[in-house]
């Protein structure tokens, strides 16, 4: 591992603070944070039709398509952040038939994202789609969930291959 210092270098010796390390594989360190393909990064989508009951609010049962931290649990749809920072998180819902009262939202920690900050967008009747995009400030196993809403009177389908989501450490 190589290793830049920064700050109180003296000639002939290795002392001041690691800022920048590149290590033996070639990957990139920035104060500590690693800047190559194992940052956090979840992608993960639908490939079957899900019912979503009318006027519920419906947490969707992901697969995973790529996690490259290991930190989504597929069984209770949630990804737990194993780094403190901001992550840009992407929700894009798709149902088979337009609908009424199509909600998207993002929760973290199974609530509002902050003060008069609410995690869902009403993208209005008579619609096929919505997406939602919110970068989300999280601590250490802080976790973000994804969810959808529809009031068309009976119960409708999200669309598979079209519903999908990805959350991205920031820094």
């Amino acid at each position: 591992m190589s290793t830049i210092k920064t700050t109180n270098i003296t000639h002939g010796s290795n002392s001041g603070t690691s800022n920048l390390i590149l290590d033996s594989s070639g990957n990139l360190a920035v104060a500590g944070y690693i800047t190559d393909s194992t940052m956090p990064y979840v992608m993960i989508g639908i490939n079957a039709n899900q019912s979503v009951a009318n006027a519920t609010t419906h947490d969707i049962a992901w697969q995973e398509i790529t996690d490259r931290s290991g930190n989504f649990n597929p069984t209770n749809g949630r990804f737990t952040a194993p780094i403190a920072g901001d992550y840009l998180c992407n929700l894009s819902v798709q149902f088979t038939a337009n609908i009424d009262a199509l909600h998207t939202g993002i929760q973290k920690n199974g609530g509002n994202l902050g003060t008069n900050f609410d995690p869902w967008v009403n993208w209005g009747d008579s619609i096929r789609a919505g997406h939602i995009s919110h970068v989300i400030t999280c601590a250490v196993n802080d976790y973000i969930t994804f969810h959808a809403f529809q009031d068309t009177g009976s119960a409708k389908n999200l669309e598979a291959n079209r519903t999908k989501a990805t959350i991205r450490f920031l820094g």
